[in-house]
């Protein structure tokens, strides 16, 4: 043991080191023993602590399920078909089925310096600037630049724009600007500084030619000279067209309104796409031909003082139309009325021009066989064609047909009872009826096919039978000439008896007077008769009887057979009458035609053809407007252009042997209008189917004939005058500036520069307000403010920009150089307002000298109101108000201030214009048009759910736990999911707990095992250890639990299959119930819980007896909820947990969740009372029982001292090892000690072997040596 480096041995030869080691070696056995035992007391120590930490895990995991939302878990299903869309749901969220419809999603509100101020924000150009140093977005380069074709050349940047407009504009050939054509227009470059924009002008002469804009640029170009003026975007623009010279457009002096001035929407006109006729320049600048009166309608009743448009003129009405419809019973001169969309006057006194009424027919007037008269028609002549007769019921008719009938025959004479006066069938008419009869004036005609056959006389056999033809009304049979009393009469054969006469037959039986044919004889039975021979002593011969038609109506057997017929003029079934004109609704239309406006004119030579030609001399159209065009081109304005034609300005064109269609002529004093091409002169016979009578000298109203014409074909001045148009500098709406395409600058030029100082950043007005240089706003207003301080002698606007964003302001400010626009922008989005001031004053804070604003950069940058505004507002200004201005309105002692938004507005400043807009000196507010969207839905078709962004929660929608996304779903389409119970979380969850206890069994049995192989025989560490052998049953018992129910439990069930919360001494309630449910035999054991019983305040129990069909009180079952409730136990034998059945647990979680918690997760409750047990005792979720238990055995209990198996084990052998340490101690410094001992003894020999062996040297020394 000792350290010293030892030489043994060097005195004696006898090395003794050795022998000392293996006697220490000997000597420490027992510290060897003591050693050993004390690793096998850490290796205790160290399974004690797996076991620990076996325990703890498994404290853990049961722990875990005392955690809610593992039994209330939901899962979702998204069953979408807008891809995007993502929903959840928490623990606990409503389950069901939800539809998503998309109304809206979510953007940010943007205040824009453009909705604010009118105009750009930087400065304008300065045409005199050398190019370097233009205020540009795109600095200009040197190089060559093209227009049309041609190239221009910017040789150095100190040029001006001036200079380079000049050469762009130049002069040559006398035209002025790029004039690649070599036409007469050149197009010119010119800069409008109001607009801060270039224009590139084609100066083409029409204005349908300005659309034809010029090509710019070139590849070969080398300067972004058209760039850096945004010319090649090809912005185009539309502004005030000037008038080119050389061209067509008229010029409109002072005064020219009553010419033709045709407007493009003319459909009456022939006109081309921006026609020249359309246009007219006044005082250089073009102006175009607008609508403002209406089309003149035939069809509209026009009042006094209506103004119409028609081919380029104005007519202004100095009469109402007429507004009375015709009838037909006008006949006065001058009656005027509406009819068929026209208007129409009569130019006749009907009563004095009629021949007379038409019903003198009835006395024997106007006869048919009589001649017409070429003269004046008397009542000894028939009616001719044009004569005019009056109608009984008022109205008038003009014959169109000669009302004559030559061949007619006289039938008057014609009676029922004495007939025709002559034999009939001796007057040689066809079908021995006459064609056509009158009577009196009257005039009949016979119905189609009516016919009639002479009779045969007395000896007449033929047999009148439907059978051979007979029994129509039409097929009509004459008396025999000659047959006194027959042949003046029509008769028509009794059918239904003469089907029944039939030739003899031998083989028929007869009745009494049943008739038959027999030898040319009509025979009549004399008594029923069988089948035999004719025998005429049966027989009567009634030939002659049958056919005495003179007799006929007298009773005889001939009325059996025959009936005589009325033929008179008055039986419709014979006699149609023709030519008759007795009113509006019973005249021939063959002979006649009702005087009414758009008559067709008449056959003059009395045949009666049918015309389309109109007939304008009785009723004469009126009203109308009209024009002429002069040389056939309206709106050209030539001379021969006449807004209201008359006989001083205008000639009709008289017949020269052939017209077209449409053709108006003046004729034998009579003015036609040709109603097809034709060649036959108008006023000769059969020349009228060919021309309109337009008017009739023998008619008119007016003073000539083609006065009177004119009132149809041109202007009726009796109605109408010419209306002049204004000038077009006038206002009146006739008239608009013309507009001219021009390449434009894409957007104004002048920028503002974000990298100089502010004072130098080109703003188009000046700083104002500061103080030395200084100044600050703020956005938002109050106590949530934040200031934005600036110095625009240092701080550039990049640098302020990057302030405001970077700030609490909770917005993004940025500049748009292509805009010239400054946008304040939310960061977040929803329908969330900006307020933006600098006013000293305005912010609630002010009065307290907080939230001072100085300065005036947010009114440069367009983002705030004026800090001063004072025009007051005028009514009478509102035509000069342009869209931007600023105005104040006072009433009283308020004063309020406006913007127009609008140019000309047309109402003054109020909170319900559209016009104005209320503003605030100072201050920026974001407009409702500005204000981003809140995201809306409708959920399953409900009311609109609203969100700032594109998430929604409980917090929108009210469906707490639900949380869906609508970001990525596009507006109007939906998406749909489902949330429903999730089992799995809760099932993994007791999976990981059935794992970590049968962890903990199977290593607390391999602790306290005792196993054998063989003859081997070995043993766990703690076998035999009452505490650790035990641990695994105790352990088993926690969990296993208690088996009694505990009333209160929520694992407890009482059987009750209904709870109801009261019941009288009557059992009032739960007999209702019964007969609800209806509850019978197959029923019995069904149990009501009844909360408060008659008013007790305590819970009663009953029972449906199925026999007696009634309630009784019973005592509740009750049952607690366990493991093998939900598949799980313990095995055989054994203390690890078995899943029996996993199906259970998944349905027990579906169904049973409440009670599978309250299993495992139910909180301890100590001493509650139980119903069931009549005793308090404690219940408890084996979580918290396992955690009480493994607690105990861990960590003991603090109040009482105890330890705990695992910290006494601990401890226990922790002690042991500090004895073993101790004793181990002790045997170090004995044998420590015993080597030194030892050592030391045969350290001493060595010395003393040492002193002998010098000893004897010296002694041999001593001895004198003996000489060899």
């Amino acid at each position: 043991m000792g350290s010293d480096m030892k030489l043994t041995g060097l005195a004696s030869g006898f090395d003794w080191q050795p022998l000392v080691d293996k006697l220490i070696e000997l000597e420490s056995v027992p510290k060897q023993r003591l050693e050993a035992e004390k690793v096998r007391n850490n290796e205790k120590i160290s399974e004690l602590g797996i076991l620990k930490s076996q325990l703890d895990t498994l404290n853990n995991s049961a722990s875990a399920l005392q955690n809610e939302d593992l039994f209330n878990a939901r899962k979702v299903g998204i069953s979408s078909s807008s891809s995007g869309f993502s929903a959840s749901a928490e623990a606990g969220a409503l389950t069901g089925d939800f539809e998503i419809l998309v109304e809206s999603l979510a953007s940010k509100t943007e205040m824009s310096s453009r909705n604010r101020k009118i105009g750009g924000l930087a400065g304008k150009l300065n045409l005199g600037t050398a190019l370097e140093d233009l205020p540009i977005f795109s600095r200009i380069t040197k190089g060559t630049f093209s227009i049309s074709g041609k190239t221009f050349s910017i040789d150095n940047l100190s040029m001006t724009l001036q200079e380079v407009i000049d050469k762009i504009n130049a002069t040559f050939a006398g035209v002025t600007g790029v004039n690649p054509e070599s036409d007469s227009s050149g197009i010119t470059l010119e800069y409008d500084s109001s607009s801060d924009r270039m224009y590139l002008d084609t100066n083409e002469q029409s204005p349908g030619a300005s659309s034809r804009l010029p090509v710019l640029g070139s590849p070969t170009d080398t300067s972004n000279f058209l760039h850096a003026m945004r010319l090649l975007d090809r912005s185009v623009a539309r502004r005030d067209a000037d008038f080119e010279a050389g061209s067509s457009i008229s010029i409109f002096n002072p005064g020219d309104g009553s010419k033709a001035w045709v407007h493009s929407s003319d459909s009456a006109v022939s006109l081309g796409v921006f026609d020249d006729r359309t246009f007219a320049s006044f005082n250089g600048i073009l102006h175009e031909r607008t609508k403002v009166e209406p089309d003149f309608d035939s069809a509209n009743a026009y009042k006094t003082g209506d103004r119409v448009y028609h081919r380029g003129f104005v007519y202004q009405s100095t009469a109402d139309l007429p507004s009375a419809s015709w009838l037909g019973t006008e006949k006065a001169v001058g009656d005027m009325v509406a009819h068929n969309g026209a208007y129409y006057q009569l130019l006749l006194d009907l009563d004095s021009s009629k021949v007379d009424s038409f019903s003198s027919v009835d006395a024997g007037d106007h006869s048919v066989n009589q001649a017409t008269n070429p003269g004046t028609t008397t009542s000894s002549d028939a009616y001719k064609a044009g004569d005019v007769v009056k109608a009984s019921d008022n109205t008038f008719f003009r014959a169109i047909k000669d009302r004559t009938h030559p061949s007619a025959v006289d039938w008057s004479g014609y009676s029922t009872g004495a007939g025709y006066s002559a034999p009939l069938a001796s007057q040689g008419w066809s079908g021995n009826v006459p064609a056509a009869i009158f009577n009196l004036g009257r005039m009949y005609e016979l119905s189609p096919s009516v016919t009639a056959t002479e009779h045969a006389g007395a000896t007449d056999v033929s047999i009148y039978s439907s059978a051979n033809g007979w029994g129509d009304p039409i097929s009509l049979v004459a008396g025999k000439s000659g047959a006194t009393g027959a042949e003046n009469h029509y008769f028509l054969p009794q059918t239904a008896n003469w089907d029944n006469v039939n030739a003899h037959s031998a083989a028929a039986s007869y009745s009494s007077g049943d008739i038959v044919l027999q030898g040319g004889k009509f025979w009549q039975a004399n008594g029923n008769l069988t089948p035999s021979a004719f025998n005429s002593a049966n027989w009567t011969d009634v030939t002659t009887s049958i056919n005495d038609l003179a007799n006929a109506g007298n009773g005889g057997l001939v009325d059996t057979f025959w009936t005589k017929v009325d033929l008179s003029a008055g039986n419709q079934t014979y006699w149609n009458e023709i030519g008759h004109a007795d009113g509006a609704t019973n005249f021939d239309s063959s002979y006649w035609q009702e005087i009414k406006p758009e008559m067709k004119r008449f056959d003059e030579s009395g045949a009666g053809a049918q015309l389309n030609s109109i007939d304008y001399s009785i009723w004469a159209q009126v009203g109308s407007v009209g024009s002429d065009d002069g040389d056939g081109v309206w709106g050209n304005r030539d001379l021969g252009e006449n807004a209201v034609p008359s006989d001083g300005n205008f000639t009709y064109d008289t017949w020269a042997g052939s017209a077209s269609q449409g053709d108006y002529v003046h004729h034998n004093g009579n003015v036609y209008q040709a109603r097809i091409a034709t060649t036959s002169e108008p006023g000769t016979l059969g020349s009228e189917d060919n021309w309109h009578l337009v008017a009739n000298v023998a008619t008119i109203a007016a003073g000539t004939v083609t006065e009177q014409a004119n009132r149809r074909r041109f202007t009726d001045t009796g109605f109408w005058s010419q209306y002049t148009v204004p000038d077009p500098d006038q206002n009146s709406g006739h008239w608009k500036v013309a507009q001219e395409m021009v390449i434009t600058s894409s957007q104004p030029l002048g920028t503002v520069n974000m990298t100089v100082s502010l004072a130098n950043a080109n703003f188009a007005s000046a700083f104002t307000g500061l103080s030395s240089g200084l100044g600050n706003f703020f956005i938002g207003e109050g106590e949530g403010a934040v200031r934005i301080d600036y110095d625009v002698n240092k701080d550039t606007l990049a640098g302020l920009i990057d302030r405001v964003n970077s700030s609490e302001a909770n917005i993004n400010l940025f500049y748009d150089p292509i805009g010239n626009r400054f946008v304040a922008r939310n960061k977040d989005t929803g329908s969330i307002g900006i307020t933006l001031h600098e006013s000293p004053t305005w912010d609630t804070l002010a009065a307290a000298s907080v939230n001072v604003g100085a300065g005036n950069i947010l009114q440069l940058m367009g983002l705030a109101d004026p800090m001063s505004i004072s025009t007051s507002f005028s009514s009478s200004n509102l035509s000069s108000y342009t869209k931007g201005s600023f105005v104040s309105l006072s009433s009283g002692s308020i004063t309020t201030y406006w913007q127009a938004l609008q140019d000309a507005p047309t109402e003054g400043p109020s909170p319900v214009s559209t016009q104005w807009r209320q503003v605030i000196e100072g201050v920026g507010r974001t407009m409702e048009s500005e204000l981003g969207r809140n995201s809306s839905v409708r959920i399953n078709g409900g009311d609109l759910v609203y969100s700032t962004d594109s998430d929604f929660d409980g917090n929108n929608h009210g469906y707490e736990g639900i949380s869906f996304d609508v970001a990525n779903v596009s507006i109007g389409a939906t998406a749909s999911f489902t949330v429903s119970k999730d089992t799995n979380a809760a099932k993994i969850a007791i999976d990981k707990f059935v794992e970590e206890f049968n962890d903990a069994q199977d290593y607390i049995n391999s602790l306290t095992a005792v196993t054998q192989d063989g003859e081997n025989v070995s043993s766990g560490r703690f076998t035999g250890n009452i505490e650790i052998s035990r641990l695994s049953s105790q352990l088993r018992k926690v969990v296993f639990g208690d088996a009694q129910a505990h009333s209160a439990s929520a694992r407890t069930a009482d059987g009750a299959d209904l709870i109801i919360n009261s019941n009288d001494g009557s059992n009032t309630e739960i007999n209702n119930i019964a007969t609800q449910l209806a509850l019978n035999s197959s029923n019995n054991g069904y149990t009501i819980k009844v909360l408060d019983q008659n008013s007790s305040g305590n819970p009663a129990y009953f029972k449906w007896n199925g026999t007696s069909l009634s309630w009784e009180s019973t005592t509740p079952a009750y049952s607690s909820f366990r493991l093998p409730d939900i598949g799980l136990d313990f095995g055989i034998g054994s203390d690890r947990l078995v899943v029996e059945n996993s199906a259970l647990l998944i349905q027990a979680l579906s169904e049973k969740p409440e009670k599978v918690q309250a299993l495992f997760a139910e909180a301890t409750v100590e001493d509650a009372y139980d119903e069931n047990t009549k005793s308090n005792r404690t219940y408890q979720g084996l979580s918290y029982a396992l955690d009480d238990f493994i607690s105990n055995f861990l960590s003991g209990d603090d109040g009482t001292g105890y330890k705990g198996a695992y910290e006494t084990h601990i401890d226990s052998v922790k002690s042991q090892n500090e004895r073993i340490d101790d004793k181990i101690a002790q045997l170090e410094r004995y044998l420590e000690s015993r080597e030194e001992q030892l050592s030391a003894g045969f350290m001493k020999m060595e010395e003393m072997q040492s002193k002998l062996d010098t000893q004897l040297q010296t002694l041999q020394n001593s001895i004198p040596k003996k000489n060899k």
